[in-house]
């Protein structure tokens, strides 16, 4: 199996897209770290896959404050020895009729969409570096169209990481 002992790290993990590939790499032998601020459905989330598939631990985090992102990362090091896979699926939706009602959500959208996500692959990055030739690392981010889209088989558009041999 592609995915077995790999430890991989979903933002937005709590529902949706997040929650439905955690679910799939799980069932492929992953080991998974749910992130998401959404703590009362990580946790549903997190005891649904433990209780039924596999290993499972939640980390509840806001990608927007650099200092619980510096913590989870410690924190899934801690627990799981490693990083091998980040899928940044953490995002908030917007579009002009929302912002018109409330405008702070487009800097919510933009401090989590772009810079939240900046900010977790910066503090993940380091930790891929120490097995870089073995590796090849791409950072992906979908919007919410390009998540619509996506069907069925999510592992082939999905894993952030593949790995290579040396020659």
């Amino acid at each position: 199996m592609l995915l077995k002992d790999k430890i991989i790290v979903i933002t937005g993990a709590a529902s949706g897209l997040g929650a439905t590939l955690a679910e799939k790499v799980v069932r492929e032998g992953a080991k998974v770290a749910l992130v998401d601020i959404a703590e009362e459905k990580l946790q549903k989330s997190t005891h649904a896959l433990q209780s039924t598939i596999g290993q499972v631990s939640s980390f509840v985090c806001d990608i927007r404050d650099l200092s619980q992102v510096q913590k989870t990362v410690k924190d899934i090091l801690s627990h799981f020895g490693k990083i091998d896979i980040l899928v940044n699926n953490a995002g908030i939706w917007t579009d002009d009729d929302l912002e018109k009602e409330h405008p702070e959500r487009r800097k919510e959208a933009f401090d989590t969409n772009a810079l939240g996500n900046i900010q977790f692959t910066d503090e993940v990055l380091p930790h891929f570096v120490h097995d870089i030739e073995r590796w090849e690392t791409t950072p992906v981010k979908f919007s919410q169209k390009q998540r619509k889209l996506i069907t069925g088989n999510l592992l082939n558009g999905l894993l952030c990481s593949e790995k290579t041999e040396n020659h």
